[in-house]
């Protein structure tokens, strides 16, 4: 295994975390599967996804919800204090070329990408938002919490609980879903450490010692995943919607989803016309020069059978899903378009600086003329009375000269 992984290949890592909905009053014991999936890409490169499942029996409203034996203490304690419902978290690096290799397993987006569902008990969605992402910066040492109002939108159709929800929830409780891109976010060793700790044998047994991290971020395409979700029961989505919110200056982006069938064979073009506006110089980034990220645009599909992906459902372990899984039964397929680098005029921002040195320079001339012609006495020059020893003996040698001449 060690030599499949010297190859350059593309990595995708993922940890799955169910909490299981039951109505018996007999719990099964919490289980914990690892699997790992190779495949041969087109263009001879390798194609790696390791999957880390942890199934915990137990409902996080329960008073056992304070006992852990395989699921990761620190997640658990944040899902109930935040009242996490479903959740799911990516750090990508790299770009996947979908004409040359096809579709991966789970897609994600570039840089960092955080979706959360809160329960319906929960009321301060945004406060509670701003602190999640605060809490989760630290905790996989990123860059989570320049997830503000800036970055974060609510969304109406596009997303849809990929757990156990019931009907009234997502009738009711639709505004409870907070989503946020980071488009620039680095993915480096520092967010591999603390997610590697989040397993139960960490990174000292089984598939997780393959994870080196020097051969994974040597690899063209990485990426990092974790996901808590219930049971999913594949309930139906709602009809074609249209959703759009303006965005506001320093307050929300823009946002715009469509919900559409679309026919085999088709093709569907999206445009939307938009004006150009200068910004304030203290709202361009740091590096302005570098460009503007957009946020990737995100596709879910929901289609009629999964004939043509590598897929399955998820309540199913990897390897027992892909056996069992039934091609006619219909799948949610989920896309993400590239990360759009947008370059805009930018100003001098050196320009405050050569003015306030102009400024100051021509503050200190004027200034110092003021001054002088203020503060100065002009009097009347006496020759007589600043002459020296030596020239008055000079005057009075040239005047006795005179005389004798």
């Amino acid at each position: 295994m060690d030599d499949l992984l010297n190859v350059k290949c593309f990595v995708l890592v993922s940890v799955l975390i169910i909490c299981s909905v039951s109505v018996s009053s007999t719990a099964l014991a919490d289980q914990f599967h690892e699997e790992l999936f190779i495949k041969t890409l087109p263009t001879g490169q390798l194609y790696n996804h390791f999957r880390f499942t942890t199934i915990w029996n137990v409902s996080l409203n329960s008073s056992q919800s304070k006992h852990y034996r395989l699921f990761p203490r620190a997640l658990g304690e944040v899902f109930e204090t935040f009242s996490v419902k479903e959740l799911s978290l990516s750090f990508t690096q790299g770009r996947w070329r979908h004409e040359s290799w096809g579709y991966p397993v789970l897609d994600a987006s570039k840089g960092a990408e955080l979706l959360v569902w809160f329960s319906a008990q929960k009321t301060k969605i945004d406060s509670a938002w701003s602190e999640l992402v605060n809490v989760l910066s630290g905790m996989f040492c990123a860059s989570l919490n320049f997830m503000d109002v800036k970055t974060t939108v609510t969304p109406k159709l596009n997303f849809r609980p990929t757990g156990y929800v019931t009907e009234n929830y997502k009738k009711y409780f639709s505004n409870h879903v907070r989503y946020a891109v980071l488009s620039n976010e680095n993915v480096c060793t520092e967010n591999l450490t603390p997610w590697k700790k989040l397993l139960p044998c960490g990174f000292r047994a089984g598939l997780s010692t393959l994870l080196n991290a020097f051969k994974l971020y040597d690899s063209s395409y990485h990426s990092l995943n974790v996901q808590f979700r219930h049971v999913c029961l594949n309930e139906k989505i709602e009809p074609l919607k249209i959703f759009y919110q303006p965005g506001k200056d320093n307050g929300r982006p823009y946002h715009l989803e469509v919900l559409f069938n679309l026919p085999a064979n088709s093709v569907a073009r999206l445009s939307f016309q938009f004006e150009k506006q200068l910004l304030k110089w203290t709202d361009y980034p740091p590096d302005p020069n570098h460009g503007f990220y957009i946020a990737p645009s995100v596709i879910n599909f929901i289609l009629p059978n999964a004939g043509n992906i590598t897929s399955l459902k998820n309540n199913k372990h990897f390897f027992t899903g892909l056996k069992n899984s039934n091609k006619n039964d219909a799948y949610t397929f989920t896309l993400h378009t590239e990360a759009l680098l947008i370059t805009l005029p930018t100003p001098d921002f050196s320009m405050p600086y050569n003015v306030i040195c102009l400024v100051c320079t021509v503050i200190a001339i004027a200034f110092g003329s003021v001054h002088n012609l203020t503060t100065k006495s002009f009097v009347m020059y006496d020759p007589q009375k600043h002459k020296n020893i030596f020239r008055k003996l000079k005057d009075k040698f040239w005047k006795k000269k005179e005389k004798l001449s």
